[in-house]
């Protein structure tokens, strides 16, 4: 599909060049995920896309231990610019997917969680898609559950999992560009100010920027050949505390938009479970859903009304002006249990 000339070197003694220009810089941010890592880089490194016109800047949150040498290998004489950044060693209180984005070189910016593995035409289904449409969009990728695993496997993305698939090319509003498989032009992120760094929207900045963009007139369109896997088990108390973080984040954001209506879009009242599980004392429906094992139907009508229950709990400790229920780092907790995929 792509008729691109051979990539080109300069050499000199000790040094190598590369006279392609970067189009693409994937930015994988992870918390406690390391020990995975290898296996979603590797991923990265098996596409479709010429190799010298894109990189991977794998954002190291939390410095974690041994991670210098985990990453050595792909970072010397691999087919894909790798680059390895502590955010210990901003030197500035910045969010790490800012970070990211400051260190980005690409024209395109994509943004891959940690927790799922790359098709093989990932990147260039999503510059073809960018081109398409003119170059200054949001595409949106497609998330799957990973052929290997058992279908009724819990991830971190069975929101969007669970969601009607959009056809291709299908026009989606700014509240679906989720930050797991998207692709956005560099310039335009940086235009609108880029990630917001206040605390009262830690949980929502996604929200946030994307709202920025969409003020500033750009769309937004799902692709269907732009696939990523979900393919390690998530915790179902790892994700209470994620949609915890999103409800107390929710008073934040409507305070600096002033947009009431973003309470009913994140909380709304539904469900015939919903009036019951919202009279229920939190923790005791939060422990109920969590022993509940992920395979059962029961699991499956509960999991969206416990998540709005601890959404609402945010909300509500926010509103009241008390402290978060968890600290923030406890959002990006390593959420994977086991796997087997290589």
């Amino acid at each position: 599909m792509f008729k691109h000339a051979r990539p080109c070197f300069l050499f000199l003694p000790g040094v190598t060049f590369s006279l392609m220009k970067t189009d693409v810089s994937v930015i994988v941010v992870t918390w406690e995920g390391l020990s995975q890592l290898p296996t979603a880089l590797a991923h990265l490194e098996q596409q479709t896309f010429p190799a010298a016109r894109y990189e991977i800047l794998v954002v190291d949150a939390r410095a974690q231990a041994g991670g210098s040498q985990l990453l050595e290998r792909y970072t010397h004489g691999g087919p894909v610019h790798i680059r390895h950044i502590r955010l210990s060693e901003a030197g500035e209180n910045i969010d790490a997917f800012e970070l990211g984005l400051r260190e980005a070189v690409g024209r395109w910016v994509l943004f891959l969680n940690d927790d799922l593995l790359a098709g093989p035409h990932l990147i260039e289904s999503h510059v073809s898609a960018q081109e398409k449409h003119g170059g200054d969009v949001a595409i949106v990728g497609n998330i799957r559950l990973h052929p290997q695993v058992e279908p009724a496997l819990f991830t971190g993305f069975s929101e969007v999992l669970s969601f009607r698939e959009p056809y291709e090319d299908q026009k989606l509003s700014y509240d679906s560009w989720h930050f797991d498989n998207l692709s956005l032009p560099r310039k335009k992120i940086l235009d609108v100010g880029g990630f917001s760094q206040e605390d009262a929207l830690a949980g929502m900045k996604w929200f946030d920027l994307n709202r920025r963009l969409d003020e500033s007139g750009m769309e937004g369109f799902y692709s269907l050949k732009a696939r990523a896997y979900a393919w390690r088990e998530a915790s179902a108390h790892r994700e209470c505390i994620r949609q915890y973080s999103i409800g107390y984040a929710l008073c934040g954001l409507i305070q600096t938009t002033g947009d009431e209506s973003l309470l009913k879009h994140f909380i709304p009242d539904r469900g015939i479970l919903w009036p019951v599980l919202r009279a229920l004392p939190h923790p005791f429906c939060r422990y109920f859903f969590e022993k509940l094992s992920p395979g059962t139907a029961t699991f499956s009508r509960l999991r969206e009304p416990a998540f709005e229950c601890e959404r609402l709990r945010g909300y509500r400790d926010a509103v009241a002006g008390r402290p978060r229920a968890y600290p923030l780092e406890d959002v990006h907790a390593e959420p994977s249990l086991s796997s087997d995929i290589e």
